[in-house]
């Protein structure tokens, strides 16, 4: 590509094509003349700085499944001509005009019911239709997170599902909060005869970065929890991705199609619902691949290898020897949660009694403190309306403090009447340990004070 030749992105609502003109101006004083626009893409040819005035006009067909009428587009850019405007370019949303700034010509803006009607009638057929896809995403990803408790914060898939609706519906709102702001202020402006109201080139400039920033955040995000997730890293985390990737390939590819080459109205509209089944089945796919990550972060993380600076409970701690253990270990980490650490070792075979035959450690450490504390509130809170529920089953379970001063720790509970399971929490380590033990013995305080580094 020639260096006197620049390309530039621009994603703008028709609400806005108004900002169009200024940032068209602008680039001229710069030195850069437009010479193509295609959705979102316009090309720049350098030239010497010039002082223009741009008119951007919408020029839309009837419907989706239509091509553009030539004759119409070449009447109204006769009229353009006739009025002293210098046709520049188009494509099928945009006309494009410009004039010198010291030159004289007609305006050719319609009144404002018309112009709002117009910006209303191209905004249905085209904006409209990708909202409601979008509100058909978040509908799709909100159910997970419906049954959020605190358990999502240790994984990065449990994390997705938290993250996922949030984010979709800040870049809705980001998208199509000024639009609906734009028909509602122009709605009162036309029924009193008012010039139409547009968010200037600064709110407009502003909103779009806020726009992409939670896009990059969030895809960033996504790469990395996968790239994590997924052990064999880079490639099987894209290989995840492909059918959404493959699938929006296809449906670029479709679009396409049906402006490249007229078709009768029918095939028309048999491609259009093409592309929205394959929409649909995009969307779909990608909570299914959500879903997938879900299970392999659970059923396939096991038996992993203990950081050495993490310490946990072993039978051996307390002197029960056995050469045959059944051993469980998981790891899982998250943006919130940097590790959380399941160990069990259980005695293989018949159950002993008088004797330690299971012992088991969860290990979380949170980012901070704030965090360490809201889960451990949640995880006791969690115990205590399960006893409420199951009180028969539970035998009348109580939740009792222990000595913070004993244990040397912040805050802790035993979870149950025989004392057997156990929460605590120092700084932002949170430890649950259970097993068929009585975690009150001062012998059993005293071991798990020294191997975990209490």
């Amino acid at each position: 590509m020639s260096k006197d030749i620049v390309k530039k992105h621009k994603f703008t609502s028709v609400t806005d094509y108004k900002y169009l003109e200024c940032y068209f101006e602008e680039m001229s004083t710069k030195g850069y003349m437009l010479i193509e626009a295609k959705k979102g893409k316009f090309t720049f040819e350098k030239c010497e700085p010039k002082e223009l005035d741009f008119n951007v006009n919408l020029f839309y067909p009837d419907t989706v499944f239509d091509y553009p009428d030539e004759e119409k587009s070449m009447d109204f850019r006769k009229l353009c001509e006739n009025n002293g405007w210098t046709y520049c370019t188009s494509n099928q949303l945009y006309q494009i005009f410009y004039k010198n700034k010291n030159d004289a010509a007609k305006a050719i803006h319609k009144d404002s019911n018309e112009e709002y009607k117009m910006i209303k009638n191209v905004f249905m057929k085209t904006e409209f239709i990708s909202m409601m896809l979008m509100m058909l995403i978040i509908f799709v990803n909100i159910n997970p997170s419906i049954g959020f408790d605190y358990e999502n914060l240790f994984s990065n898939s449990g994390m997705i599902s938290i993250i996922t609706p949030i984010f979709l519906i800040l870049i809705n709102l980001s998208v199509y909060l000024p639009q609906a702001i734009w028909f509602i202020r122009n709605k009162t402006r036309v029924h009193k005869g008012e010039k139409l109201w547009f968010a200037s080139a600064k709110a407009v400039f502003i909103n779009s970065i806020i726009t992409w920033t939670l896009i990059a955040i969030y895809f960033i995000y996504i790469i990395y929890a996968s790239i994590d997730i997924f052990d064999n890293g880079i490639l099987l985390s894209m290989i995840a991705f492909l059918p959404v990737i493959i699938g929006l390939i296809l449906g670029g590819y479709l679009k396409k199609k049906i402006r490249s080459k007229k078709r009768t109205r029918k095939k028309n509209i048999i491609l259009f619902v093409s592309i929205l089944v394959l929409a649909i089945g995009i969307i779909v796919g990608f909570t299914i691949l959500f879903m997938t990550v879900s299970l392999y972060d659970s059923d396939f993380n096991k038996d992993v290898e203990i950081p050495s600076n993490i310490s946990v409970l072993k039978l051996s701690d307390f002197k029960v020897a056995s050469n045959k253990l059944d051993i469980y270990a998981d790891k899982d980490s998250s943006i919130l949660v940097p590790i959380s650490l399941e160990y069990s070792e259980n005695l293989y075979g018949k159950y002993k009694p008088n004797q330690i035959n299971h012992i088991e450690t969860r290990y979380i450490q949170c980012r901070n403190n704030d965090i360490a504390n809201y889960i451990f509130e949640e995880y006791v809170k969690d115990k205590e309306k399960k006893y409420k529920r199951y009180n028969e089953e539970c035998m009348d379970n109580q939740i009792s403090k222990i000595d913070n001063k004993i244990w040397n720790v912040e805050k802790g509970y035993y979870l149950n009447n025989e004392k057997s399971s156990i929460i605590i929490k120092k700084d932002n380590i949170i430890y649950v340990l259970d097993g068929d033990l009585v975690f009150s013995r001062k012998d059993i305080i005293s071991i798990c004070k020294e191997k975990l580094d209490l």
